[in-house]
């Protein structure tokens, strides 16, 4: 039913054929309760929300239009999103700019939002911009759908986002309220054990606020019998309701388009829907009745709805999977692949087929009659984030090309990790979750991928600082990107051919990136990845609002709790005590190294340059070795032994490990030259920042590891 459509008023109470016996139990309706355990419940109830045509909705309401126009969105001379509208010209997103113009001449063109080069924000730009010095953002629609997210997330507590235009929702918390509610009959106090008994049959005659929304898909008993002439015009039966799972449902179809009413009031999108049991069915019924309605499954249609479907279009087995299933179990092919193994074979005669891959076997078996259970969960945890581009310019490149993209490319990911952040905050409001709440995660180790015009890829990475501050993580990026792109093309390039008025690398890159000039490259991307938790309470108060203290005690809690299981992890290590030398070891480990420096000088009849205070030092720095006084004498003994044995020049070089090795000021370096000898001896304008700089990556460094 569409959201726009005006909602019929007066109708009748509906009336119910309730079976003899109720075919659930108490705990099959405690256990919608449970959102660990509602999906596995055969009262549950299962929403797939999906937006019409997102893209294309999106730009419609950005330019103000309305769901007549025929609206299209484009990247470059292709198209991404269709409206409902343009669709009716025959245009598809097959078609291209130019083909769907020709076939409706009053065809609205939105070109998605883009990077320029150089950039490090997007925009949208007037007319169309070119491939070659613009990169396509899809940030609009990710927060667009960020928008959609929290309003389902004002009404239900566990919602599984599939992609940025789909959602499935648990609706099992909702309807059990509901049904207290409605039902004083099931609000009953039962031990465990009598959980097992079943409901009470369902009442004749249901509330009168209790009232189907949406199209429910007929049984094949409600269907009119095509071999009897008489009944060939008749209409179907309406819909039964003949125990609670069709109660809870009709509950459900009402709260999912409640809240398809809230998406188009609050943001005018339409939605379609779909409701069942389980997430599969969910998902084939979301696109049953399109654009802005919504489809509901009964337990006793599934099988009849199905027949709609061949296997290959069930989620998981599309492709060579179910090709593969069709050959084994024989299916004619002038018949449903889904009804035939449903009505041929039995579980025992599935996995007898399969009985190679048994876990397959009772898969398919449930699949095929509509029974697989699937949880919800929130999507899994991001391992990379990437910003690509295929290049299109023949031109000769400069490093001040490569440098504008990676300007664009760390913009890029920033925002993306801002999204990231989001959608931590927002999940944290969330009462049941699977994953952390409130946690912020920031990556740790950068890529870049190059692909040559000669079509080979190559890659190189490095450590990145990451930071709290999302600027100071986009400038960190930034930093790490051009350093990574300076090394691929010293190491793979030849430069100074490519540029032959210059001596050295060191000199090219003191001079303006745009006097570089570099291979051409058909592809280049950045990546970041190692995703790592940051676990600080001031960092969750930036993100949570001033005015909402439940959920900021909330998170800090959360936070504490994981510092305080740190702590106690490193507390419960057990650090070995130091052991120290006693006078007697110190006397005789000075005693043989002044009979070393004897031998020393008679053998090369030259002064000792090893003085006393040197000599004291040295058995300063010696204070390290531990040894018991009982076996004083025979450390001596050996060390004599081994010490006699060994040659002049030897001892020498014995001697020199002793002292520490000279160290080099970074810092020093840096203000003294204003070039850093890490970085190729490039020019640099901040010595105090460029040292920071190399601060952070030694830091991220001993973090990776």
């Amino acid at each position: 039913m569409s959201v726009k459509a005006p909602r019929p008023i007066d109708r009748p109470q509906i009336t119910t054929t309730p079976l003899p016996k109720s075919q659930f139990t108490f705990k099959n309706l405690l256990d919608i309760n449970n959102p660990q355990l509602s999906y596995l419940s055969p009262l549950s109830v299962i929403s797939l929300v999906d937006l019409n045509a997102f893209y294309a909705q999106v730009e419609t309401v950005r330019l103000g239009l309305t769901d007549k126009d025929p609206v299209v969105c484009q990247q470059w001379q292709s198209l991404i999103a269709v409206s409902y509208a343009a669709r009716k010209y025959g245009i598809s997103r097959l078609d291209t700019v130019h083909s769907a113009l020709a076939k409706c001449p009053d065809l609205i063109c939105a070109h998605a939002g883009v990077y320029k080069k150089g950039d490090s924000h997007w925009a949208y730009v007037e007319g169309w911009p070119s491939p070659v010095d613009h990169k396509v953002s899809l940030d609009t629609y990710r927060r667009e759908s960020r928008k959609i997210l929290r309003i389902i997330q004002q009404y239900f507590d566990l919602v599984d986002k599939a992609s940025v235009d789909e959602s499935y929702i648990d609706l099992g918390r909702s309807i059990y309220e509901i049904l207290m509610d409605k039902f004083p009959q099931l609000n009953v106090k039962l031990s465990k054990e009598e959980q097992d008994q079943p409901l009470p049959n369902i009442p004749k005659i249901l509330p009168i606020d209790l009232q189907w929304e949406g199209y429910i898909y007929e049984s094949q008993a409600e269907m009119p019998n095509t071999e009897d002439p008489n009944d060939i015009n008749k209409k179907p039966l309406p819909p039964a309701i003949q125990d609670w799972d069709d109660i809870t449902l009709l509950i459900g179809s009402q709260l999912l388009f409640k809240l398809r009413q809230t998406i188009y009031e609050n943001l005018g999108y339409t939605t379609s829907a779909g409701l069942a049991r389980n997430k599969l069915v969910a998902k084939l019924s979301g696109g049953f009745k399109k654009p802005d309605d919504q489809t509901i499954i009964r337990n006793c249609a599934i099988n009849r709805f199905l027949s709609n479907f061949e296997l290959n279009d069930i989620t998981g087995l599309g492709g060579k999977l179910g090709e593969s299933l069709v050959k084994r179990f024989d299916v004619p092919p002038d018949q449903n692949s889904i009804a035939y193994i449903r009505e041929n074979y039995d579980l025992k005669a599935t996995k007898a087929q399969l009985k190679d891959d048994l876990e397959l076997a009772n898969k398919l078996y449930n699949i095929v009659r509509g029974l697989h259970p699937s949880e919800l969960s929130y999507k899994v945890e991001v391992k990379s984030m990437t910003s690509t581009k295929n290049f299109r310019d023949n031109s000769p490149w400069t490093l001040e090309d490569a440098y504008g993209w990676l300007i664009v490319y760390a913009g890029d990911l920033t925002n993306r990790i801002m999204d990231l952040d989001n959608e931590s905050m927002e999940l944290s409001q969330t009462k049941f979750s699977t994953r952390d709440k409130g946690i912020l995660k920031r990556p740790k180790t950068v890529t870049i991928g190059i692909r040559s015009m000669a079509f080979v890829r190559q890659t190189r990475q490095m450590p990145l600082p990451f930071h709290k501050d999302l600027n100071k993580m986009r400038q960190s990026i930034q930093d790490c990107a051009y350093q990574l792109i300076r090394e691929y093309m010293e190491n793979n390039t030849n430069l100074l051919k490519l540029n032959p008025n210059y001596k050295s690398v060191r000199d090219l890159y003191n001079d303006h990136p745009k006097n570089c000039r570099i291979m051409k490259m058909q592809n280049m991307s950045l990546t970041v990845s190692n995703f790592v938790a940051l676990n600080d309470n001031s960092l969750i108060e930036t993100f949570t609002k001033s005015n909402n203290k439940d959920d900021n005690d909330e998170l800090i809690k959360i936070n504490n709790q994981m510092k305080n299981k740190r702590k106690m992890e490193n507390d419960s290590i057990v650090v070995p005590p130091k052991k120290t030398l006693t006078d007697k070891d110190k006397q005789a480990i000075t005693n043989l190294f002044k009979e070393y420096e004897k031998g020393n000088t008679k053998t090369n009849n030259k002064p000792n340059n090893i003085n006393k205070s040197n000599g004291h030092q040295s058995n300063g720095q010696q204070s390290k070795i531990t040894s018991h006084p009982s076996t004083s004498a025979s450390t001596s003994s050996k060390i004599k032994h081994s010490l006699k044995k060994s040659s002049p020049s030897s001892a020498i070089d014995i001697f020199k490990t002793l002292s520490k090795p000279k160290t080099i000021d970074l810092l020093d370096e840096l203000k003294r030259t204003n070039k850093c000898p890490k970085c190729n001896y490039i020019t640099i304008n901040d010595p105090i920042e460029h040292n920071d700089y190399h601060i952070a990556i030694d830091l991220s460094s001993k973090w990776n590891n």
